[in-house]
């Protein structure tokens, strides 16, 4: 997939907005994935099912039983899982559109698994917004309010589905990070756009 391919230029819009910001969001999207790391993921929570199946059943007695070796795997397979683990903050093209009555908010990758990852378009009628909010110490802007989402997902070849696995309405908020953008005031873009008012908060 091309990361650096703006939406706005990757699916046209119905009609022309009044002004596009192209931006960085920032994506929380985790630090490794490998086969490896789903299969030690998958035997430690078999091997803890399994652990508290016989406990209950049999008591301490059988599970004193367990060699000390298979402690041994699991203690060296919670380690490894724990060495790979986390999340970092990656950089994302996203944009936001303006129009007189309503505002999209596309984000051309959202990364939720190696095989789940999303092309997303909100669509908010300024009317319809509850709230503008940025979280001043995580550098996030969420917009609250009625909302219609719509989701596209890539293929593994990296292409794009031409038709939507998800289009909803519904009252919820989409939100982004803008660490990476410190020369955009997205305060005075949104005022200067909409007519929305930005609140602010520090938590």
């Amino acid at each position: 997939m091309n990361e650096e391919e703006g939406l706005y230029n990757m699916a046209e819009p119905m009609e022309q907005p009044n002004y596009v910001l192209q931006f960085k969001e920032g994506t929380y999207v985790p630090k490794h994935e490998s086969i490896l790391k789903n299969i030690v993921t998958i035997l430690l929570i078999a091997y803890a099912l399994i652990y508290i199946i016989i406990y209950f059943a049999f008591g301490k007695s059988v599970t004193k039983e367990i060699p000390f070796s298979v402690w041994i795997c699991v203690v060296a397979g919670v380690i490894y899982r724990i060495s790979v683990g986390g999340v970092v903050v990656k950089p994302y093209p996203s944009e936001l559109w303006f129009y007189d009555d309503y505002m999209v908010h596309c984000r051309v990758i959202t990364y939720y698994s190696k095989n789940n990852v999303r092309k997303e378009y909100y669509k908010f009628y300024y009317k319809d917004v509850r709230q503008l909010l940025f979280r001043t110490p995580l550098y996030k802007v969420e917009i609250h309010g009625v909302t219609e989402a719509t989701f596209y997902k890539y293929n593994k070849d990296g292409t794009l589905n031409t038709v939507p696995k998800q289009n909803i309405t519904c009252d919820a908020y989409s939100a982004f990070y803008t660490m990476f953008n410190p020369e955009i005031d997205f305060a005075k873009v949104f005022e200067t756009h909409t007519p929305l008012k930005i609140e602010y908060q520090d938590a």
